[in-house]
């Protein structure tokens, strides 16, 4: 019996509600009830949909595109709202080294990109940590435990870059 197409797209609109999500964040203001409530739709949408693809059986190339490009859409536009409030809240020090982590990601994926002639990105439990942390920045930027949590996910993300580095370069073809 075939799916129906609720089903089978079910999980391609919750990502696509999160790049809406993601658009209504960037015209809010920033710190705005509506720029939260946002931002919050933005990131369940990304913690659900793989697993509603998952649990209906639903996944897809194009699924998985999609989810990417909504994630670094997502991404893209929380740094671009919070850019000026990171970096005043920041050390110089841990701006750079995120800087360094933020260029050498950059140059992994062009890296892998290049050689395996596609996006890589491995579902390691450092990535999704590092994505975790990352989300929770809105809404601790203004306190005053933002510095120490951004040594700690510092640490993480680059742990995480060395491990993804290591799995791509051992394996002789990328899963």
């Amino acid at each position: 019996m075939e799916k129906s197409w609720i089903k089978r797209n079910l999980a391609n609109i919750i990502t696509s509600l999160r790049i809406v999500g993601t658009i209504v964040m960037l015209i809010a203001p920033t710190f705005s009830k509506t720029f939260y409530f946002a931002y919050t739709f933005a990131g369940i949408t990304d913690a659900v949909d793989g697993t509603v693809a998952r649990k209906l059986g639903s996944e897809s190339k194009f699924g998985s595109k999609l989810d990417s490009a909504a994630d670094l859409f997502f991404f893209l536009s929380m740094i671009a709202k919070l850019f000026t409030k990171i970096v005043a809240a920041l050390p110089k020090p841990i701006i750079w080294i995120l800087v360094g982590i933020l260029i050498a990601r950059i140059c992994y994926y062009a890296f892998f990109g290049i050689t395996q002639h596609r996006f890589v990105s491995n579902h390691i439990i450092l990535n999704k940590a590092s994505g975790f942390l990352a989300f929770f920045t809105p809404y601790i930027v203004t306190t005053s435990v933002f510095t120490p949590y951004a040594i700690v996910m510092c640490a993480i993300m680059i742990t995480s870059l060395a491990m993804d580095t290591k799995i791509n370069l051992m394996q002789k073809k990328l899963d």
